[in-house]
């Protein structure tokens, strides 16, 4: 029966890096000292052969080691130390890839580019979908971007850090906003997180909105801000052109809050 702390120490060591069955074996291991197989799978809570297999994988990591001792084989936890060198390894192999991605990023996009299969919606579920959104916005070709957003919804879905990031990165490419927001009367206004080229404020009771636009190229992102969190965009420059045009109708109306860089 596992302690609550023995839990813990399951749970720890899949954040870590190992799998389930893997983090069970050696935390029993780690509990038992040298054991048997069959007491290792008795204490884990789970079959023999299961067990072997992850003994085995623990080994090659140098997190286990076996010994024989008579007629029998006898295994047991390396020191919980080398657990570092577990994470020196993810750490390495993260920036192996981070390198090898922006090595071959510019192939793969020239592939998807040239694919007739490319969707002409794309559908993006929850706050991580609206990063990834986000994200690409900043890959745009022109370098004008318009948005329409709900402030009081923004600022409930991204933290100060997320919008900065954001800032950080559409300076950096040199990209031009005009922002068009609302905002309810009760929720404290942090100009940074409304950081653009020109902002202007709609009045809340008048367009009570609950999502933000980003219209640029020949595309638009709409993202949903409140229940349900998820983001569209759509590739198309007949759509693209008309919400322009309507977006320029409201900011000639709207009034002025700053005009920053």
């Amino acid at each position: 029966m596992y302690t609550i702390l023995m839990v813990k120490i399951v749970d720890s060591l899949q954040q870590i890096g190992l799998s389930e069955k893997e983090a069970l074996v050696y935390s029993a291991s780690l509990e038992l000292g040298k054991a048997t197989v069959e007491k290792i799978a008795e204490q884990a809570g789970i079959v023999r052969t299961t067990t072997y297999t992850q003994i085995e994988s623990l080994m090659k990591q140098g997190l286990m080691s076996s010994f024989v001792e008579g007629k029998k084989t006898f295994y047991t936890a390396e020191a919980p130390t080398n657990l570092h060198r577990l994470l020196e390894k993810r750490k390495h192999a993260v920036s192996a890839g981070e390198s090898l991605l922006e090595q071959i990023l510019p192939d793969l996009l020239a592939v998807h580019s040239k694919t007739g299969t490319r969707p002409v919606i794309r559908f993006f579920p929850g706050k991580e979908g609206l990063i990834t959104m986000r994200n690409e916005v900043l890959s745009m070709k022109d370098k004008h971007l318009s948005i329409i957003t709900a402030y009081s919804d923004f600022v409930k879905v991204f933290n100060k850090e997320e919008a900065t990031a954001f800032t950080t990165k559409r300076k950096a490419k040199n990209i031009a906003i005009r922002v068009l927001f609302t905002i309810e009367n009760n929720i404290h206004t942090d100009e940074s997180q409304i950081s653009a080229t020109e902002a202007r404020e709609l009045p809340y009771k008048d367009f009570p909105l609950n999502f933000d636009i980003y219209i640029f190229d020949n595309k638009i992102c709409i993202s949903s801000l409140k229940d349900e969190i998820w983001g569209v965009m759509i590739d198309s420059s007949v759509i693209k052109e008309s919400m322009q045009s309507l977006f320029n109708i409201v900011w000639k109306v709207a009034p002025i809050l700053k005009d920053v860089k």
